[in-house]
């Protein structure tokens, strides 16, 4: 998730079922039925609620094959969960932990940990209140621990352990809280409320097969910045999205813009909705292909979107002048991020050998983070009998802005205060490119709890040819209880 003042890092790992809009609602048939539908436990259902795989779905049940088991610990809760289900309650809770020590380059040598847990709670209203296809999602999580990267690897950009940061230290940081409504035979969806914008757009459940903040649960350098808020910040919002046949979709969204890292997205706590920093509104846009190849049916996800924020960025090239003194500009990003199986491993939606990747570029003039290039590959345990484990691989490539760099060059030479590194932290020297490559194995060991040990290998970390190159050892537990 990304980097403020009086935030650490951006998480990203939702304790709750990725969207069927986030990954273009995973459709290979026609638009499914509503998510308000409780007891309907098809694929494609409602809106996003979250990045990760780790629960079951809104209303819908499981919506994919997913790394992080569906099932849940104790069961069915003694027949709480069917029971409730049945009238019109979904309610998850899950505890999510990541642990990450370099064990060569950076800064210097360490570990730290970093948890999350999380509850969900999402109302079929049409059972509980009689309106049909109408459905309320609501997500709190507590989180705790410290983050390997500023503490040890100063870098402010890629951080290992993607769950820390963003939240507040308090006991319950409001993610979201939002309503949903399908019209026309489930072809039309609406929701608006307090919502994540990158639990919408530019989203996949992929994402989250990895550890790095860099891509789970959404690609830099879209949610870095004010108008693009990425779980667990969200602010004030609608999205819309119509299905114009089973393989293709388009959506856009309106959500307000708060410029003020320490009480954006809610504040601390996601609770301070009433903030008198809000300053323009961002308009993203998203259309899908969705095809599906061949007797087996080989999914795949073919997105591109464009965001507009209204806001007045300073220029970073004049970004310390005094405020009256300084060019400003609106900002825009546009994206393009696909993902194909390649091989059918299974019934499921994710049961296969799944090639991902995308780019991801910024308004140079006036974000200094430009641009990302990411490609991986992710895979099931089918072939050695653990069709319920994953294999992924992936590496990314982020570019800042030239002008930005130029810019900290420039006050180095003259010496001048240096710029600071993105959303306020120091930089160690000039900032360029950096890499990061991961590896991991998801294992699911008993029914809900998964076990993943990670490795990743920084390549200029901060992107600064400053801070030597590290090595990752990590390792990720998620129970759904």
């Amino acid at each position: 998730m990304t980097y403020h003042p009086t935030l650490a890092l951006r998480a990203r790992l939702a304790a709750l079922a990725a969207s069927a809009l986030a990954w273009g609602s995973l459709a290979h048939a026609a638009p499914s039925t509503s998510s308000a539908a409780a007891g309907n436990d098809l694929p494609n259902s409602g809106f996003a609620s979250g990045q990760s795989l780790q629960v079951s779905a809104p209303i819908a049940g499981p919506l994919f094959a997913s790394p992080f088991s569906n099932d849940h610990l104790f069961g069915d809760w003694a027949g709480a969960r069917p029971w409730l289900k049945d009238h019109g309650i979904i309610i998850n809770l899950d505890w999510l932990t990541e642990n990450a020590g370099n064990i060569t380059g950076g800064r210097r040598k360490g570990f730290d940990f970093a948890g999350q847990v999380a509850l969900t709670v999402d109302l079929d209203l049409g059972t509980i209140l009689g309106w049909k296809d109408t459905a309320f999602h609501f997500l709190a999580i507590n989180g705790n621990g410290r983050s390997l990267s500023p503490d040890y690897l100063g870098d402010t950009l890629a951080a290992p352990q993607e769950i820390y940061g963003a939240r507040g230290n308090v006991i319950a940081h409001l993610v979201y809280a939002y309503g949903e409504k399908t019209f026309d035979h489930n072809h039309f969806t609406v929701a608006g409320g307090w919502l994540p914008v990158g639990s919408f757009f530019a989203a996949s459940p992929l994402n989250c097969r990895l550890m790095n903040v860099i891509t789970c649960g959404n690609p830099h350098p879209l949610p870095n910045y004010p108008g693009e808020h990425d779980w667990p910040q969200a602010s004030f919002g609608g999205i819309a999205r119509y299905w114009f046949s089973p393989q293709f979709y388009a959506m856009a969204g309106l959500f307000s813009v708060d410029t003020d890292f320490n009480t954006g997205g809610g504040g601390i706590s996601g609770w301070a909705w009433a903030d008198p920093h809000k300053s323009g509104v961002s308009v993203p846009v998203e259309a899908a292909w969705i095809p599906a190849f061949g007797h087996d049916k080989l999914i795949g996800h073919y997105k591109i979107g464009f965001d507009h924020d209204t806001h007045r960025y300073a220029d970073v090239l004049n970004s310390t002048l005094p405020e009256a003194d300084r060019i400003t500009h609106p900002r825009e990003m546009w994206y393009a991020i696909a993902d194909q199986m390649l091989v059918r491993q299974g019934p499921g939606l994710t049961d296969g050998l799944i090639a991902f990747g995308g780019y991801v570029h910024g308004s140079a003039n006036v974000s200094p983070l430009k641009s990302q290039i990411f490609a991986g590959l992710t895979t099931t345990g089918a072939a050695w009998h653990r069709s319920a484990d994953t294999v992924t691989m992936a590496w990314h490539v982020l570019q800042m802005s030239s002008s930005f760099t130029r810019a900290q060059e420039a006050a180095e030479l003259a010496g001048e205060t240096f710029p600071l590194a993105i959303d306020g932290y120091n930089a160690y020297g000039p900032q360029n490119t950096e890499q990061v490559v991961e590896l991991n194995y998801a294992a699911a060991v008993y029914r809900g709890v998964t076990l993943m040990p990670d490795f990743q290998y920084m390549i200029r970390p901060g992107a600064t040819t400053r801070t030597p190159d590290a090595a990752i050892l990590g390792f990720r537990s998620n129970i759904n209880f």
